[in-house]
């Protein structure tokens, strides 16, 4: 692959909501006063036409429901927006799962590092004890 983005992958939702949410904090960065939601909305809809424009399949039925699929798409970029900056340690709703995920991380870390002392190589064969050693 020599591109990072494709139209073909913007035309998709996988790549409608990643190209959303990069577009977006970037413009967020330019236009600091306007409204992120508006911003995603009006990004969302503007790289779901052009992907439709720029593949071929631009329509008139076909641009209504891009205008419809860019409210979805602005809503979960910036959920995941919101995810990720819940997990870097930010005050997010999602608080609960950020502790439950810095756990598990701490769990592999420190079975890894049983392992090493040991002298088991990484992700070599162990024997599961060393994680209920832990509890």
């Amino acid at each position: 692959m020599n591109e990072f983005f494709t139209w073909e992958l913007l035309a998709t939702y996988t790549g409608a909501c990643l190209g959303t949410g990069v577009v977006t904090e970037l413009l967020k960065g330019l236009f600091p006063a306007a409204p992120g939601r508006l911003l995603g909305y009006l990004t969302a809809a503007a790289l779901l036409l052009l992907a439709q424009l720029f593949t071929g399949g631009l329509t008139l039925s076909g641009g209504v429901l891009a205008l419809l699929n860019a409210a979805l798409v602005a809503l979960a970029a910036g959920s995941g927006y919101d995810l990720a900056r819940g997990l870097s340690g930010k005050k997010s709703p999602l608080w609960p799962l950020r502790d439950l995920v810095t756990d598990f991380v701490g769990r592999i870390a420190y079975n890894r590092a049983i392992q090493t002392r040991r002298g088991v190589p990484p992700g070599g064969a162990g024997s599961g004890k060393e994680i209920e050693t832990m509890r």
